[in-house]
């Protein structure tokens, strides 16, 4: 199966722009669209070599689902400019005894949304946030060791992935292409 577009605002057309919603958690995530391009241009590439590898080996590639990602990227936000319901992609804080701009037990990794990718912060807070135990805790104070929580959520936790929609969208794709070519098999 094919990379999915990522970088698209709701329009299907518009690349992100330098909005950080949903990368705060570390600065090593900010993005611009210049960065964006970049990696679109790298998808689409990616895309071109990934369908000629497969055809020369007689596999079939699916990538119907590539079209049905524009307009769903990382930065889509719905008819009302949120990213679903009344919330922000801007990472939870706590101070001064309440928290900002969202209690992080309201986030809902399953929510119906726009755009079709996890976030960095999505990922944290689904996989990392509640993680047990003192020493993790510990590990993010440390500055010197402020990398490994960049490490974990870039790697581990399944931020830039699809999200549940995202991966229904490919499965659709793919089921799609299945039946096409168990149909022709049924017909001989």
């Amino acid at each position: 199966t094919a990379y999915p577009s990522m970088s698209f605002q709701e329009d299907g057309v518009s690349i992100c722009n330098n909005d950080t919603g949903g990368l705060s958690l570390h600065p090593a995530f900010n993005l611009d669209t210049k960065k964006l391009k970049q990696g679109e241009d790298f998808g689409n590439e990616l895309d071109r070599v990934m369908a000629r590898s497969a055809r020369s080996h007689g596999w079939t590639y699916v990538d119907e689902h590539r079209q049905s990602f524009k307009g769903h990227g990382f930065c889509a936000t719905n008819s009302n400019g949120r990213y679903v319901d009344e919330e922000n992609m801007s990472f939870p804080l706590y101070a001064n005894g309440r928290w900002s701009s969202f209690n992080p037990a309201d986030f809902r990794a399953y929510a119906s949304r726009q755009r079709w990718f996890r976030t960095p912060n999505d990922a944290y807070l689904a996989v990392h946030y509640q993680a047990a135990g003192n020493i993790v805790k510990r590990i993010f104070r440390n500055k010197k060791l402020s990398w490994l929580q960049v490490l974990l959520a870039g790697t581990y936790s399944g931020a830039f992935h699809p999200t549940a929609e995202g991966h229904a969208a490919i499965a659709d794709s793919v089921a799609a292409q299945a039946h096409t070519i168990l149909k022709r098999y049924d017909e001989q």
